[in-house]
């Protein structure tokens, strides 16, 4: 686990892959990692998740990957076995936390308010989900919510784009997660894979002001 929060210390970038088809999710995922993005997070949701998490951890294993949208342990156990080195969930749930911590797999559990990041970090959550962080107020939420709890480690979802990336970085958090605003329905409705890798591109540029 240590090496993990390590790599996301470091890379603050996390490319969010949601897509009913396989194929889809997994083009979208390598244009991804091709426009310089090092983490990447396959929902559970998409069309043969499990599959392509563990066809990117053999073919890309310099790439840290992990499984988003863990509803439930069995979930979590099976996208572990292919490969996932973090597990994310919309929720907090503390007996996945547990799991995922005695598999040796980072939890990321979904929160909204400061209480549900506080139970999350009392049940051992090193890192916290903040979502959807567009109807919560965005950069400045994070700011407000860190000035009572700093020792949160904060990774906001569902409202991260190019233009508030820095913004995000400025109030303090511990790395973002991107989706919409990356695989974007404008490329995938139109299979133009080479637009999320340069939208991955620019957002890895946009997130350098920030520092």
């Amino acid at each position: 686990m240590k090496e993990t929060l390590e790599r996301i210390k470091k890379d603050k970038l996390v490319a969010i892959v949601r897509e009913d088809s396989q194929d889809t999710a997994y083009n979208a995922a390598v244009a991804c990692i091709e426009g310089g993005l090092k983490i990447v997070e396959i929902t559970l949701n998409t069309g043969g998740a499990l599959e392509i998490i563990e066809t990117l951890c053999n073919k890309y294993p310099h790439i840290l990957i992990g499984a988003g949208t863990a509803l439930n342990i069995e979930l979590a156990n099976q996208a572990i076995k292919a490969g996932a080195k973090f597990v994310i969930s919309p929720h907090t749930d503390k007996d996945l936390i547990e799991f995922c911590h005695n598999n040796n797999v980072v939890a990321v559990p979904g929160t909204s308010t400061p209480t549900e990041m506080m139970t999350a970090y009392n049940h051992g959550a090193q890192l916290i989900k903040v979502f959807p962080i567009s109807n919560l107020g965005g950069p400045n939420f994070i700011k407000n919510i860190r000035g009572p709890l700093p020792h949160l480690k904060l990774i906001p979802t569902g409202g991260v784009d190019i233009n508030n990336v820095a913004d995000f970085f400025k109030a303090g958090v511990f790395a973002v997660g991107l989706s919409g605003a990356l695989v974007c329905k404008e490329a995938v409705n139109t299979g133009n894979f080479d637009m999320i890798k340069r939208l991955a591109q620019e957002i890895i540029k946009n997130r350098s002001y920030a520092f």
